[in-house]
């Protein structure tokens, strides 16, 4: 009785392991850069939150009131807005020519950028502070409908600058790295499977 009710817990234990890892497998964003991507309106997405052909150029905090109510983007704390002349450049984060391979799906421009951010009272939609930046661009990028494109911009409050020892941003499935890590992911799957298997013929 002991002995089943062992085998039936580590039974459950591998499976969640399973499970541990297909979720892994399976987060809503990429694990690389410039993978495919089926959420085709995250660059729209992107555009409109960080490119907007409307935002104020200057820091007056009634310019940006009017704006952001305008634009019913009251619901998030900091916003950050790049000149929208700068759209091609800013994709071009999400290049070899512009970009290097940051962490997970997320590219660091090799040069720095000028925006400004504005700070929301989610409550009230008022303006807290209004303040010009000038910093490297951490960018997730996805492939869209052919092309890698950004599709989250992330803060930079560290003031990060680009490793030039990194890989250009671009879809990395040849680097030896990326290889080995799916070559340790299935040697897990295939141990798990097997330890499963095991422990049903001894059932």
């Amino acid at each position: 009785m002991v002995s089943g009710m062992m085998t039936f817990t580590a039974l459950h234990f591998i499976f969640g392991l399973f499970l541990l890892m297909e979720a892994k497998a399976n987060v809503r964003h990429n694990m690389y850069p410039c993978k495919p991507s089926n959420r085709s309106r995250a660059h729209d997405t992107f555009l409109k939150r960080h490119l907007h052909r409307d935002a104020p150029t200057s820091l007056n905090h009634t310019h940006w009131h009017i704006f952001i109510k305008e634009q019913r983007f009251c619901q998030r704390h900091t916003q950050s807005f790049l000149p929208q002349s700068q759209e091609e450049q800013v994709k071009s984060v999400c290049s070899e020519s512009g970009g290097f391979i940051h962490s997970d799906n997320m590219c660091i421009s090799k040069k720095p950028f000028s925006f400004i951010t504005a700070r929301i009272n989610t409550t009230t939609c008022s303006i807290l502070t209004v303040q010009k930046e000038t910093k490297h661009l951490l960018l997730s990028c996805d492939k869209i409908e052919g092309r890698c494109v950004p599709v989250h911009f992330q803060g930079n409050p560290d003031n990060t600058e680009p490793d030039h020892s990194h890989h250009p941003c671009e879809d990395p499935e040849d680097l030896p790295q990326v290889s080995a890590a799916a070559a340790t992911s299935s040697i897990w799957k295939t141990l798990l499977f097997f330890l499963s298997w095991t422990f049903f013929l001894n059932l």
